[in-house]
């Protein structure tokens, strides 16, 4: 270790460009990042994630013997495992690494204390998981919302989705998949006491919510955030249905699970997220957004790439929306299944206020919100902590 540690005691970030290996695993903006990265200028080597921890710290290893690295750049701690052994190896070579979170912390590493090393800066997407961060023990936290990967001049019109022009989309999963991923056996019952009624999601977390209300029910805190991410699974599921059920003859492109779910509704494959869904938001006359329940008070992709799509969204309100965008102006959001039908069925019958938003919604993401300008403002953050 003695020999690896001198041979990484050079000197990072103090040369333009910079060399990035990035933990590659086909994640979503992953593939842009890296193309953005090597379009500034940088020398980016992606690496494939492995799923055994050793081979993929021998690899990880080896990768940054052979580019010499001013840092390691990922999302949502890909490639690492849970016991922190490479997190641990890699703080003690002193070699950065760059994690942007765009889930909930407490689900990507829920034993995750192990993790907290001085080596590693976390961009998250939630503003108010800073101070929870900090708690955890991670010395360099910082807010980096989602952004739009979109090119803001590309012509997204597509003739075979013209039937979508009087229709409102909903382009997203069931989240079954992610409840059979956290899925126990005694998570149902448990699921089944939660009074949701009680729980206002702009003042409390999930997560805040399910320690106030079943805490007992758990031994350890890692414990605590597995449940948790079955009731973000569920919960985001029972609300998409519920919503769903208030448009007028919407149209859902999703995974395979929506036929299971009883909704009388025109039903397609999914598709993928840059290359069919802004096709998709171009053509519809209003495109829905029905956040997961994790999401506290920040903002998934969709916010941004509808329209810089030239398409119309209706989204649910969080609050960072009013930070990212004049509310007033350039969106429009509803609170609950009632103000969700009341505007539907005015925007439906007023275009010219449909296209006002979308133009000034579009300005506001191609000054402020792509990727392009996340990126910069994490490597400058980056060199200014580890340089």
């Amino acid at each position: 270790m003695s020999r690896l540690k001198n041979f990484f005691s050079y000197k990072k970030f103090t040369q333009n460009p910079l060399k990035i290996v990035f933990l590659d695993k086909a994640y979503f903006l992953q593939k842009e990042t890296i193309v953005i990265l090597k379009n500034l200028g940088h020398t980016v080597v992606p690496l494939r994630v492995q799923e055994e921890p050793k081979q993929m710290l021998d690899n990880l290893l080896k990768t940054c013997l052979q580019v010499k690295p001013d840092f390691i750049m990922g999302t949502n701690h890909i490639g690492f495992d849970p016991e922190g052994k490479i997190a641990s190896v890699l703080n003690e070579l002193n070699l950065p690494v760059l994690f942007w979170y765009l889930d909930d912390f407490r689900f990507i590493i829920p034993h995750g204390r192990n993790q907290a090393l001085p080596n590693i800066a976390v961009f998250s997407f939630e503003k108010t998981d800073l101070p929870d961060l900090r708690k955890f023990g991670f010395e360099h936290v910082f807010y980096m919302p989602a952004a739009s990967s979109l090119q803001p001049d590309a012509d997204f019109s597509e003739p075979a989705f013209s039937y979508l022009q009087d229709r409102i989309s909903f382009v997203g999963n069931t989240f079954l998949d992610a409840q059979k991923r956290w899925f126990l056996p005694k998570y149902p019952e448990l699921y089944k006491q939660l009074n949701f009624k009680k729980w206002n999601t702009h003042q409390k977390t999930l997560v805040d919510f399910i320690i106030e209300e079943q805490v007992t029910q758990f031994s350890s805190e890692g414990e605590l955030f597995h449940y948790a991410g079955y009731v973000a699974g569920r919960s985001t599921m029972e609300n998409r249905i519920k919503l769903i059920k208030q448009l007028p003859n919407p149209v859902i492109f999703g995974d395979r699970h929506w036929p299971e779910l009883g909704l009388s509704v025109e039903i397609h494959p999914p598709v993928h997220p840059t290359e069919t869904a802004p096709k998709i938001f171009n053509a519809s006359q209003i495109n829905l957004n029905i956040s997961s329940t994790q999401l506290h008070t920040s903002v998934n992709q969709r916010v941004f790439d509808v329209p810089l799509a030239g398409g119309f969204l209706l989204t649910d309100w969080r609050e960072s929306l009013a930070e990212l965008f004049d509310p007033e102006k350039e969106l429009a959001v509803y609170h609950s299944a009632e103000e969700l039908r009341d505007k539907v069925d005015y925007f439906l019958k007023h275009d010219s206020e449909r296209i006002k938003i979308i133009t000034r919604a579009a300005k506001r993401v191609k000054k402020e919100h792509r990727l392009e300008r996340r990126i910069q403002k994490m490597l400058k953050w980056m060199k200014k902590t580890f340089q």
